[in-house]
């Protein structure tokens, strides 16, 4: 169902919306974030504005025990990702905007986006950010490093060795806590 409404989305933002506003069902939620996702690379404000009603009506209507909480941050994950494919640069402000522990998990999400497309952009995007932050957007990129061989041209982006020399570029207190798991990837690659 994911993927049908990722399509049906992408050609009809409006008709995926009437059916999930039509079917108020909480098992429907889990498909919300495909649905905005794909809705914010088109209409960034409208899905944002939906969002903020789908999580007012989940807190009216449902009952104590629901996850509200999860709700609010998976859509706005979704919404950053969608906005990031049609205007990187919104997606950076809007990041920049948020703080804390939230803050640090958008940029650590921007950061990985970013990087597979220039890992220059995300290094100035990562000096960019508060010097409290930093090290939490460079965490992001570490989950790229994938020790398989893909043979095609994300594989040098993707290399182990390639991501561990592009964070060593950077302070060691901004990378000592989350190039383990490059480093792991590359000794199971090549020890």
């Amino acid at each position: 169902l994911r993927d049908a409404i990722e399509e049906w989305t992408a050609s009809d933002p409006i008709g995926a919306k009437r059916f999930l506003e039509s079917h108020h069902d909480e098992r429907l939620r889990k498909y919300y974030t495909a649905f905005v996702s794909q809705w914010a690379a088109y209409e960034p404000d409208a899905a944002r504005e939906w969002i903020n009603q789908q999580i007012e009506q989940v807190r009216k209507t449902t009952n104590p025990d629901y996850e509200t909480e999860q709700l609010p941050t998976a859509l706005e994950d979704a919404w950053v990702e969608g906005l990031f494919r049609v205007d990187h640069n919104a997606a950076i402000r809007y990041t920049a905007t948020r703080e804390g522990a939230r803050g640090d998990e958008l940029a650590s999400s921007v950061a990985l986006m970013l990087f597979v497309e220039s890992p220059e952009q995300t290094r100035d995007f990562i000096l960019s950010l508060p010097s409290d932050r930093r090290a939490a957007a460079l965490g992001g990129v570490s989950p790229l490093a994938d020790r398989t061989v893909f043979g095609d041209a994300d594989d040098k982006i993707r290399s182990p060795e390639f991501i561990a020399n592009w964070m060593l570029r950077f302070p060691p207190e901004m990378w000592n806590d989350t190039i383990t798991s490059v480093i792991t990837e590359w000794r199971y690659k090549d020890t």
